[in-house]
């Protein structure tokens, strides 16, 4: 199976569990996975809210599971960074369908294929059943609901799609591509963990993304690689590991010039000031142009700004091995970036100020 094909599957599947899945589980997943959005829930708990038994309610976690929408913890279970972008563009097509209109979405392909053709203009009977591929037996029964529905009309011989069939369509398509580009990069929203909340799903529109792997666990600084020659004249960026391959990918931006702030947190930091790496702070601190700020407490991902060109995003979780990052340069994600970093900036000191606030 190639990669596309993977990830269309990994989609699909997606869809159907969590749109669908409500019927077969008799488990409103979508309140169950807004439930978990901010505290662990365990399999009793779901359980008894929802009236089933504890098979029932494991069951589903499994399923979550198995997809990596839900992660198992001592105290119950919880979303990953990739089940919190699916439970959000559920929830954002749950605002304008009901349950059961996603779930017959998710279930019928008929139905969406029946509301696409018609999209291109009326068709006849015999036409709608051809360019569906579906029997006149089905096509009966599914076009017989449409027209209660108001979605669409039968007039002068024509089917025709109504404003309502072309609104839920829309709906629909909107929350189909979500999870789409969402699963073409799942491994970098896998590690984001709950920064997944706030992270915008359009920024990984039009992004490259590359995942650390066993035999090749710096794999994401090729994304670095045709970075250094872009015309700009200044890089800043967030430091959540202590990398030496990562700094020998900067090293040679220090001397041309380009101006430099690279933040990184207290770890890094204790890591840099060991006696046996501190000669690459000691080579960067004679450039003028380079300045490095210390975040107090952690960082769970990093960030690398080229002017305002373009961007990377780096993510490592705990639950993961190896990084993940996305290089791209659209609206959506500058934006983000340019906001978090300064967020991240606000909160950190210079190595002085660090060392007079220690001191005093």
């Amino acid at each position: 199976m190639s990669k596309a094909e993977e990830v269309g599957t990994q989609q699909d599947e997606t869809i159907l569990l969590v749109a669908a899945g409500a019927r077969e589980t008799r488990i409103n997943i979508p309140q169950a996975m807004a439930l978990m959005r901010d505290v662990p829930v365990e399999v009793s708990e779901m359980a008894n809210l929802f009236d089933v038994t504890e098979k029932t309610a494991r069951n589903l976690f499994d399923r979550l599971e198995s997809h990596k929408i839900l992660l198992p913890s001592p105290d119950g279970a919880r979303l990953t960074g990739y089940g919190h972008m699916i439970a959000r563009e559920q929830q954002r097509a749950l605002d304008e369908l009901t349950t059961r209109t996603l779930s017959k979405f998710a279930a019928s392909d008929t139905l969406s294929a029946i509301l696409r053709a018609l999209q291109e203009g009326p068709l006849r009977k015999s036409e709608l059943s051809e360019t569906c591929n579906i029997s006149r037996r089905t096509r009966r029964d599914m076009c017989d609901s449409l027209i209660q529905e108001d979605w669409i009309a039968y007039e002068a011989g024509q089917y025709k799609l109504l404003s309502l069939g072309e609104t839920k369509l829309s709906i629909y398509k909107g929350f189909e591509e979500a999870i789409e580009l969402i699963s073409s990069r799942k491994d970098f929203v896998l590690r984001l963990e709950d920064l997944a909340q706030e992270f915008p799903t359009a920024a990984l529109r039009e992004t490259r993304m590359a995942t650390g792997e066993f035999g090749s666990p710096h794999a994401v600084l090729t994304l670095l690689e045709d970075q250094t020659d872009l015309d700009v004249d200044s890089l800043r960026g967030i430091q959540q590991v202590y990398s030496p391959q990562l700094i020998d990918a900067y090293d040679p931006l220090v001397p041309k010039g380009k101006e430099i702030e690279l933040i990184i947190d207290q770890t890094v930091y204790r890591k840099a000031t060991k006696i046996t790496n501190l000669h690459h702070l000691k080579r960067a601190g004679k450039f003028a142009n380079f300045r490095m700020q210390i975040y107090p407490e952690s960082i769970s991902f990093g960030l690398g700004m080229f002017g305002d060109k373009k961007v990377l995003v780096g993510a490592y979780s705990e639950h993961e091995p190896y990084n993940a990052a996305i290089l791209g340069s659209n609206d959506e994600l500058m934006d983000w970036t340019t906001q978090k970093y300064e967020e991240v900036r606000q909160e950190s000191q210079t190595p002085s100020e660090r060392f007079w606030d220690w001191l005093l």
